[in-house]
């Protein structure tokens, strides 16, 4: 299908590496939000449980209208990602770690886009001063981003290609919708369920 001569694609026209490296810069430091929302929770599956359902329903909503989700589909894009990010700090909030936001954010996100082995957690901790993960001045450097945006765009975009083919579907579309949604703040989940386990261990080194 062409737009304006120009061949679209899912990767391409809803999930964009430069939108969601600019997501993580201007809210991937800034955890205030999910630790205040978090406290409430005493259970981190509850805690999952309502970040997966309010996921479910925006995406949902932006299956609802047929045809739409080449509009709709980068703004339910950028809230799955900003959900994902609530949730994983969430996960650490309620299991009482201290959360460094960018950091944390970044390498959870590396684990679960497959950037990072999940076995090298502690020793990516141990490595976090290194020139390619941090930017003495800024954070997490903006390379490191970009090598994670990339990966993390890669893995929604495969998902989301399902999408943008079953919203057409009525009833059916919505709820395939937002049932993918609900799997990423699932599946993230897990992995910073295993982040903190393993931040926990490396701090009493």
């Amino acid at each position: 299908m062409a737009l304006f001569g120009r061949r679209r694609t899912v990767s391409s026209d809803v999930v964009e590496p430069n939108r969601i490296t600019e997501t993580l810069e201007k809210f991937g430091s800034d955890a205030t939000d999910a630790i205040r929302s978090a406290s409430r929770y005493d259970d981190t599956e509850e805690w999952v449980v309502h970040q997966a359902r309010k996921s479910f329903v925006a995406g949902a909503g932006a299956g609802a209208v047929p045809g739409a989700y080449w509009v709709l589909g980068p703004v339910d894009v950028i809230y799955l990602v900003r959900t994902m990010m609530t949730t994983a700090w969430g996960v650490g909030v309620i299991r009482g770690c201290s959360i460094d936001a960018a950091t944390d954010l970044a390498l959870i996100l590396a684990v679960w886009s497959g950037h990072v082995d999940p076995a090298d957690v502690r020793m990516q901790l141990a490595r976090e001063s290194i020139v390619e993960f941090r930017d003495s001045q800024h954070g997490v450097s903006r390379q490191f981003l970009k090598k994670v945006s990339t990966k993390v765009a890669a893995k929604i975009g495969a998902k989301v290609a399902g999408k943008v083919v079953g919203h057409h579907i009525p009833v059916v579309g919505p709820i395939a919708c937002g049932g993918v949604n609900a799997y990423f703040v699932r599946s993230i989940a897990d992995v910073a369920e295993h982040y903190y386990a393993e931040k926990e261990a490396f701090s009493t080194y």
